[in-house]
Order: structure tokens, then sequence, then C-alpha cells
């Protein structure tokens, strides 16, 4: 049961494989390269949109703000125009009032 030792590889089997990995391994490390540069654009790219976005959407923002302000304006211009109409209509009914008192008096309470 004695085993024969095995004979070392001959030196250009070795160089030959060390030729191919070193090979695999380049070809390896430019494919991950491309990968990193396309993910890197891709970065950059989504980066550059969320600019935009971010952009929009304060602008968005101010118009929503503007808007709301004329909004609250035009409530308190139309509270007041209210208010005016509903004193002009009370002396009004007031002006009507002495009126159809002066045309038909209230009975006397004796």
């Amino acid at each position: 049961m004695t085993q024969t030792p095995q004979s070392p590889e001959p030196i250009e089997n070795r160089v030959s494989n060390l030729e191919r990995s070193t090979s695999d391994l380049r070809i390896t490390a430019e494919a991950l390269l491309q990968a990193i540069q396309i993910h890197q654009t891709n970065f950059e790219t989504i980066a550059a949109e969320l600019q935009t976005v971010r952009q929009r959407q304060q602008e968005s923002d101010q118009r929503f703000e503007i808007i709301l302000s004329d909004l609250r304006q035009m409530k308190i211009d139309s509270d007041v125009r209210f208010a005016v109409q509903q004193a002009e209509i009370r002396e009004l009914q007031l002006e009507n009032r002495r009126i159809l008192d002066r045309l038909f008096p209230p009975p006397e309470n004796n």
C-alpha cells in the first residue's frame, strides 16, 4: 500500500496555467470596472434627476404658498365686503322700518 509519489507538473504547464489565470483575472477585473462605470453613470443620472425633482418641488411649494396667500387675502377681502353689505342691509332695513312706521303708524298702547 505504498503510494507512488506524483511527479510534479512540468514548469511549462504551470506557467501556461498561470498565464490563463492571469488572463481570466484581467478579463474579470475589466468586466467589474465596466460594471462599476455603468453603475456610477446611473448613480450620477439618478442624482441629477433627483436634484431636478427637488428643484421642481421647491418651485411648486413656492407657487402653492403664493396661491394660498392670495386665497387668504381674497377671504379677508370677501369678509370685509360681506360685513359692509350686512351693515348696508341693516341700514336699509332700518330706513324701511322708519318709512313704514310713518306711513302706517303703530297703534299706541294705552
